[in-house]
């Protein structure tokens, strides 16, 4: 991103364009605070107007960093001027409000919103399942359909992470079966994330691994680690291990994902494999570090 600001200072007419650049550039990499700093710039600048797609960005980093202090001051942007009856900006508020944990002003701009469509309900279902609202969360997909609006993956995506975070074992399981016959959606990723961390829930870990071979080869490091995370829980080092094998074999393991088998290995004494783990993360890390230097 410092390159980008170079190149961004050293134009001599910044169009909206540009400014939506920079300011998406840092809200992508995790920089929400030069991201919001770009947007007040912007708004200083005469004759510059914002766009809904850019507002709905700055909206998405606030939610990201928990920032409501600067959501409700994009807010107010929003309504002064008339960005409010726009469906994209209005669902991103939904989210906003939710991710900070003011879940009544997330359902309150859903309750003021002129139009709806899908991603407006899918908002305010992921937002009501992540406070642990979950029946909330069902009540408004029943609304949805009442609607006659089609529910896509991401709604099914929404409802079974509310499952995850209520423990809705049961509910979860007839929200994957309603998804493929009713609906003839395929799972994806997501869905098979939230399938392993409910087995994960009730211990039904051997159930999951099951689940997993199913799948095409080779099974995304998301699912593994969802996976790994119920192992570590469960104290079930054997399959930890196999488990992390296979992510070595897709060379997609995390940091997170080694420092959860270690804790396994630890938990049960296996100080050898401990050490082992920890000799070949540093000398991936050895190998890493002379590749970029070899090319630099």
């Amino acid at each position: 991103m410092d390159s980008a600001n170079t190149v961004f200072c050293s134009l001599l007419q910044l169009d909206l364009v540009a400014w939506s650049s920079l300011i998406t550039g840092y809200s992508q990499c995790g920089d929400y605070g030069e991201a919001f700093f770009y947007f007040r710039k912007l708004n200083m600048e005469k004759g510059k107007t914002v766009d809904p797609i850019l507002v709905s960005v700055v909206l998405a980093s606030t939610a990201q960093s928990s920032n409501v202090r600067f959501g409700i001051e994009i807010h107010g942007y929003v309504v002064r001027h008339g960005f409010e009856l726009n469906v994209l900006v209005s669902s991103a508020l939904i989210d906003m409000y939710c991710k900070c944990g003011f879940v009544n002003l997330g359902i309150r701009v859903f309750e003021i919103m002129s139009e709806r469509n899908v991603v407006s309900f899918n908002s305010l279902i992921l937002g009501l399942g992540l406070n642990g609202l979950a029946s909330q969360a069902f009540k408004v997909f029943d609304e949805m359909l009442t609607t006659n609006l089609k529910p896509d993956d991401s709604t099914f995506s929404a409802l079974l992470s509310a499952c995850c975070h209520a423990g809705l074992f049961d509910d979860g399981f007839r929200v994957f079966r309603r998804m493929v016959s009713e609906f003839f959606i395929q799972p994806k990723i997501e869905h098979y994330v939230h399938m392993v961390k409910l087995l994960g829930m009730v211990g039904q870990i051997e159930v999951a691994y099951n689940l997993i071979l199913c799948l095409p080869k080779p099974v995304d490091s998301g699912i593994l680690g969802a996976l790994l995370s119920c192992c570590e829980v469960h104290g079930n080092f054997e399959l930890a291990e196999a488990i992390s094998l296979q992510l070595l074999e897709n060379e997609s393991q995390k940091s997170a994902d080694k420092v959860m088998l270690s804790n396994i290995y630890a938990v049960h004494g296996r100080w050898d494999a401990v050490t082992k783990l920890r000799d070949i993360t540093e000398r991936k890390l050895l190998g890493l570090s002379w590749i970029e230097s070899g090319k630099t």
